[in-house]
């Protein structure tokens, strides 16, 4: 199985046990997961931090200092930065208040990305605060917490103002109707 890259962005102090669950989520038995964490936070503890966090089988993680001032451009800078992991087969883009679930990667079939070209992201159903949330249709993408992109297709858009916008518009996309992230609210655990 080809790698997925999983990009977080970290602008507010988090704990150990936070970066913990954000390994965790991670894991998965299928593939090689990069855990790349982009620290914008004044403190910049994350890479202390990180030395305490196990991280699980098959999850490679990559700490990444950057200027408080840089946080709007954080999907430009990780978009670049994919030019590293080109063989990957999938990549997101989240932050630190939003959680997947342990072996949430392993309930996608990111296959889908080289059996039919058309499609250039799939996404998924989430909790917030222990309730579900169904989301029936990407009409507004900002209300996804969690998006999965095709690394093929990032790559091809990597050029455009807004490569993001580009696979919105010129890709089709896949629903799992599955809970598989949590997002939490400001003042929870984070």
């Amino acid at each position: 199985m080809k790698p997925i890259v999983v990009n977080y962005s970290i602008a507010k102090e988090i704990d150990v046990e936070r970066l913990q669950e954000i390994a965790n989520g991670c894991q998965s038995s299928n593939h090689t997961v990069r855990l790349n964490l982009y620290d914008f936070s004044i403190s910049k503890k994350i890479l202390s931090q990180i030395e305490s966090v196990k991280a699980p089988e098959n999850v490679k993680i990559s700490t990444i200092n950057k200027d408080y001032e840089e946080l709007s451009d954080y999907v430009k800078i990780a978009i670049q930065d994919l030019i590293k992991h080109m063989d990957a087969q999938s990549n997101c883009f989240l932050n630190e208040s939003v959680a997947l679930v342990p072996n949430a990667v392993d309930d996608i079939d990111f296959n889908l990305f080289n059996t039919d070209e058309n499609y250039g992201f799939l996404y998924f159903d989430y909790e917030i605060e222990g309730l579900r949330c169904f989301i029936k249709s990407t009409g507004n993408k900002g209300a996804i917490p969690a998006i999965f992109f095709s690394t093929k297709k990032t790559m091809e858009n990597i050029s455009k103002e807004d490569p993001i916008k580009s696979i919105f518009t010129s890709t089709i996309s896949l629903h799992i109707p599955k809970s598989l992230c949590k997002v939490y609210a400001n003042n929870e655990k984070q």
